[in-house]
């Protein structure tokens, strides 16, 4: 039950109430203060996009080599087991 006898204490306090109105003030002001910054600042969300979508080019880009190569290593490799097993086949004859 004291702490309502305290909130009422805390409100009939002149500099309490002051330094409360003081920090609302305070914070509306930085409010605003953010809001301005970041309206000016607004590209960066589309460099930011834009940085993404080159990323996701560029491993795009990456993979289709990696395919590339996968199937030259695939073709290299049948080329070789058929030239071992003709290099074979002309031993045993």
């Amino acid at each position: 039950m004291q702490l309502p006898s305290f909130r009422q204490h805390l409100l009939k306090q002149r500099k309490f109430r002051q330094l409360l109105l003081s920090l609302a003030i305070i914070s509306v002001f930085l409010g605003f203060l953010v809001v301005s910054v970041e309206k000016e600042m607004g590209n960066i969300n589309i460099s930011t996009s834009m940085n993404r979508s080159q990323e996701e080019y560029y491993w795009k880009k990456l993979f289709k080599k990696l395919d590339d190569v996968d199937s030259e290593l695939k073709t290299l490799e049948k080329q070789t087991a058929f030239m071992v097993k003709k290099e074979n086949d002309t031993l045993s004859s």
